[in-house]
């Protein structure tokens, strides 16, 4: 059976691209590496334009079953000056369960869920056809699957994605949950410098989520040394472990091509600045189906797409990304109102 579209990655990239194209009437196969539900290293933050990406695939009550915990304070730390914001309600998510949450959303509109289906290879023939081999289930069988159009997914560690972006740059980020029963208020630290910072968030039960992250591979090794003190400095105790991820980042370059189309981390889509990646993820998925779906050339299409819409708010972000690695401290936090522009410019 050939598929309209495969899609690779049942986070929000994936699922997104997955429940538009099915919602307009396209027979979807999505693929996921790991058995869903599975968890994933993130910080769960949803901003408001995240909100407004998520919210019409799960609805409210969806996104209130997968919240768990808000704010509504974030203090900005940096360059020895500390700025207090107040802001409409900060939901933080439980990655499992929105993952999950919206892969249902495609199955319900007829996308056929494959899990625990790792990729191995994609090959697209003379009659434009990809195929695509994965080793499915315990027994790592491999079955082949077709399609018109392939959408990857797969984030930071996507093998199609090295082969069509193989300048891609990246990123380190660690986090963990901690017991926390300090201020209600999420803290964001870019006094680290060398193009690091910190992160506390807190969330129900007396629990808050801690991490750091970087652009500069020079200090990857490092970095959970420097995440430890810097809590335990401010009294938060952090594990000996710390679980991180590669944060996968692109400049410049085309993020479809012969029928695949890059979407989320695996198209480089993060915001820099933070680390964030879900409203990019959600973003560029929705932009990928819609390119499929208007016929003709879509990855010429998607490409312009992106590149119009999207690649001017990364090179924003990546701006002061840069700043804040070739400075130990970041005087531009300093100058009056700048830090809460910015932060409010994130939130929304």
């Amino acid at each position: 059976m050939a598929w309209d579209c495969i899609v690779v990655g049942a986070g929000p990239s994936g699922g997104a691209a997955a429940y538009y194209l099915a919602s307009s009437g396209a027979k979807v196969l999505l693929l996921e590496a790991k058995r869903m539900p599975r968890d994933k290293i993130c910080s769960g933050i949803v901003t408001r334009y995240t909100e407004q990406a998520v919210l019409p695939i799960i609805g409210p009550q969806g996104l209130d079953d997968v919240t768990i915990g808000s704010c509504g304070r974030t203090r900005v730390e940096g360059c020895g000056r500390t700025v207090q914001i107040r802001h409409r309600d900060l939901r933080f998510v439980d990655r499992r369960r929105l993952d999950y949450a919206v892969a249902m959303a495609c199955a319900d509109h007829g996308v056929e869920l494959q899990d625990a289906a790792r990729l191995t290879d994609a090959v697209r023939d003379e009659d434009g056809l990809w195929h695509v081999t994965c080793r499915v289930g315990e027994t790592q069988r491999t079955f082949e699957f077709q399609a018109r159009y392939l959408v990857d997914a797969e984030g930071s560690e996507s093998i199609l994605a090295r082969r069509l972006q193989p300048e891609a740059q990246y990123a380190l980020a660690l986090e963990v949950a901690v017991p926390y029963a300090g201020d209600p208020e999420a803290v964001i630290d870019w006094s680290a410098g060398h193009g690091a910072f910190f992160w506390l968030l807190p969330k129900r039960d007396g629990v808050a989520g801690v991490g750091g992250g970087t652009i500069v591979p020079g200090e990857w090794r490092a970095l959970p040394a420097r995440v430890r003190a810097h809590f335990t400095e401010r009294g938060v105790a952090c594990p000996d472990r710390l679980p991180g991820h590669r944060l996968r980042y692109v400049g410049r370059g085309p993020v479809a091509r012969d029928g695949l189309l890059l979407v989320g981390e695996a198209a480089g889509a993060i915001d820099r600045a933070f680390g964030e990646g879900m409203r990019s993820a959600f973003v560029t998925g929705r932009m990928a189906a819609e390119a499929i779906l208007a016929g003709g050339d879509a990855a010429a299409r998607y490409n312009r797409t992106f590149q119009r819409r999207w690649r001017p708010f990364l090179h924003q972000r990546a701006t002061f990304s840069r700043i804040n690695a070739a400075l130990p401290l970041t005087p531009l936090l300093a100058v009056p109102g700048l830090g809460s522009r910015m932060l409010r410019s994130f939130l929304g």
